[in-house]
């Protein structure tokens, strides 16, 4: 697909008509501060403090400005002003968040097992690593990330699920995995149960609710 697009789900990049961009450490903070913002945008002073925190130049605003029109010269990032003292990121520049998101909304949506796969496969192949690992100290970067590795946990038990569903073999192997990294969510357990039962295994399932509520 061609056209500006922004990655945050990994360290942050940004491709033009998928090519990669070089992209400087302040317009690298100045897009991950849009995206945390969404489509409504941030005002001035909030993409001000982005950059620098509680220091400032004095020159800080017109710099903004300087480093908005780089965005769009250097990357090709299209940035709009919705509002007075407001910067957002034009629609049509696409964000690997919300790609993620819609695959994830689609696959939940899907008639069947294979179609909620292709979706869910989809979303999985956006991760790079760590959201916005290369700007921990950015606003807003850090309850971003635990609400997307939320959507993440969520996003490899509906893979596990609709394996399980569509009779895959190594569905028991990848639930066990899931189960053995996260042991406190109490839905991994229920689907290596699931798994195990439907693989004629009960026993096997009876023990694993067993060490489950242990």
């Amino acid at each position: 697909m061609g056209g500006a697009r922004i990655g945050v789900l990994g360290p942050t990049t940004v491709s033009m008509d998928d090519r990669p961009l070089p992209l400087p450490p302040a317009q690298r903070s100045l897009l991950a501060a849009l995206v945390l913002s969404g489509r409504q945008g941030a005002s001035v002073e909030q993409l001000i403090d982005a950059l620098w925190g509680d220091h400032p130049p004095r020159t800080a605003e017109r710099t903004l400005h300087s480093h908005v029109s780089r965005l769009r010269s250097m990357v090709g990032v299209d940035v709009e002003r919705p509002l007075p003292g407001r910067y957002a990121l034009a629609a049509g520049v696409m964000v690997d968040v919300d790609e993620f998101e819609s695959a994830l909304a689609r696959g939940r949506l899907a008639p069947t097992a294979p179609e909620a796969l292709g979706e869910f496969d989809a979303a999985h192949r956006l991760w790079r690593g760590i959201p916005f690992s290369d700007l921990d100290d950015a606003p807003g970067a850090r309850p971003e990330r635990v609400r997307l590795q939320e959507l993440r946990d969520q996003l490899d038990e509906m893979r596990l699920e609709a394996l399980i569903a569509s009779g895959a073999r190594d569905a028991i192997a990848r639930a066990r995995a899931l189960v053995d990294q996260e042991p406190l969510r109490e839905r991994r357990w229920a689907l290596l149960m699931d798994a195990l039962y439907r693989d004629g295994r009960q026993a096997e399932a009876l023990a694993a609710f067993q060490e489950a509520r242990q």
